[in-house]
């Protein structure tokens, strides 16, 4: 029986209306389902949007419960956004926040990341493992959305904990539509941190894509 609803979960965390996944995101974080992600200060990720970040401005896309802001070193970057479905997730996001945060610098608004509309670019848009709740036929359309808030030399980093079986469409999407800056693999071939572009020049492209191969 549990086998079952989660199949059903998943299906319907990534192809319901916005208000069914709100309900079931905010039931799981209620549950404290998704409390392992509470902390992670040494997931690899933090590196590389520390790097592209340039002191810039962070989007990130199922942002969770807020760990992500508050472990990166704030020296890095300039403003963070984090934009999620759950109510409950925000406002767990918004609790982590403390006096020493500069008031502007970490905002969290409650939104579906397909309606979501960003007012200004960053230099880098965050997809956390949330990319896995994308439909496959909707990835590279919402990327191409999503890139036209990246700023001149912005990109885009994917923290994928699986990339083989079923989800390594979304490594070939990614390998299809854009131009690789960077991948790393941890210990474990099947994940991987992606950083990636809209295309400038097929000579780069080619050249980043030959690590995922």
């Amino acid at each position: 029986m549990q086998r079952v609803w989660n199949v059903l979960r998943a299906g319907l965390q990534t192809r319901g209306n916005e208000s069914i996944k709100r309900s079931i995101w905010n039931a799981e974080f209620s549950k404290g389902r998704w409390a392992c992600l509470d902390h992670s200060p040494g997931d690899p990720v933090y590196r590389y949007i520390e790097r592209y970040a340039n002191h810039g401005s962070i989007l990130d896309l199922g942002c969770g419960s807020g760990n992500t802001a508050t472990e990166l070193n704030a020296a890095e970057y300039h403003d963070y956004t984090g934009v999620d479905v759950s109510d409950v997730a925000i406002e767990m996001a918004r609790a982590r926040l403390k006096p020493s945060h500069a008031i502007g610098t970490i905002r969290y608004i409650r939104n579906d990341i397909y309606r979501y509309i960003p007012s200004q670019t960053f230099t880098v848009i965050l997809f956390r493992d949330s990319i896995y709740y994308i439909p496959p036929a909707k990835i590279r359309g919402l990327l191409e959305r999503y890139s036209q808030y990246l700023a001149r030399d912005g990109v885009f980093i994917a923290r994928l904990w699986q990339t083989t079986g079923r989800h390594q469409f979304i490594v070939e999407t990614i390998k299809r539509a854009f131009e690789i800056v960077e991948l790393y693999r941890t210990g474990e071939a099947s994940t991987a941190v992606i950083v990636f572009r809209p295309p400038r020049g097929v000579g780069s492209a080619e050249a980043g894509q030959s690590g995922l191969d």
